[in-house]
């Protein structure tokens, strides 16, 4: 058994939070182990097979068919990210950065998140932009912060959308646009954002009643893509 009396870790990167759950059952147990071979992973992974590190890396991660370790976790993403895995690449951007399973180290953190953020993950591309606005292992640029939130935002991914929001709302590396940051909050709604329903009501008390409309058939008709561009201006 599990010791279930263990501190369930937290990584808290200023605006992302990556929990962590403790399971309190034998890791054999778990119905995500049914038919894998945990011994045939490790082989694979210690044979260079990149899937394979990145997959070891996430088991001992979450505790998945072993138990709990996330140094272990970090020495396979570790592989992995090198032999060009991004997703590893941009856990251990996190990993670096809240202490889990190495030493924190916040230029390793800014390195991993740079490289899967050119790789172009939209949760690396937000670690990258939180670095640039909170001055974490660069200097602080919220210009640079907002350009990589937008290139985060336009995949969809809502805490870049909400923050990207929020920076047009207050013109913090964007000019101060409320519609803007009511676009952008309206796309974090959609997503299921806790808290831009409650920002979008905000700026609501006072834009044009045309625009909010005209905004919404937008946040509607929004589709995800690659760019780096403002969306909002996307026809």
């Amino acid at each position: 058994m599990r010791n279930c009396k263990q501190k369930t870790p937290f990584l808290m990167y200023t605006l992302f939070v990556v929990g962590f759950v403790a399971a309190c059952s034998d890791p054999s147990d778990d119905p995500v182990c049914i038919g894998v071979n945990i011994t045939e992973v490790r082989n694979a992974a210690t044979l260079g097979l990149v899937e394979a590190q990145n997959e070891l890396g996430q088991r001992y991660q979450n505790g998945e068919c072993v138990d709990r370790d996330f140094t272990e976790a970090a020495r396979w993403y570790q592989l992995a990210a090198e032999n060009g895995h991004v997703n590893a690449q941009k856990v251990l951007g996190f990993m670096y950065a809240g202490g889990m399973g190495v030493d924190r180290d916040n230029d390793l953190s800014l390195v991993w998140f740079r490289t899967a953020a050119k790789n172009g993950h939209p949760e690396a591309q937000f670690g990258l932009a939180t670095a640039y606005f909170r001055g974490i292992g660069v200097n602080q640029d919220k210009q640079m912060a907002a350009e990589w939130f937008q290139k985060s935002a336009n995949q969809n991914y809502d805490r870049s959308q909400y923050n990207l929001g929020n920076l047009y709302e207050i013109g913090q590396g964007v000019p101060q646009e409320p519609i803007q940051a009511y676009f952008w909050y309206g796309l974090a709604n959609r997503n299921g954002y806790p808290k831009a329903a409650k920002a979008m009501v905000r700026l609501e008390d006072y834009l044009p009643a045309d625009m909010i409309e005209t905004t919404r058939i937008k946040i509607h008709n929004w589709t995800p893509s690659s760019s780096s561009k403002n969306e909002y201006d996307k026809k």
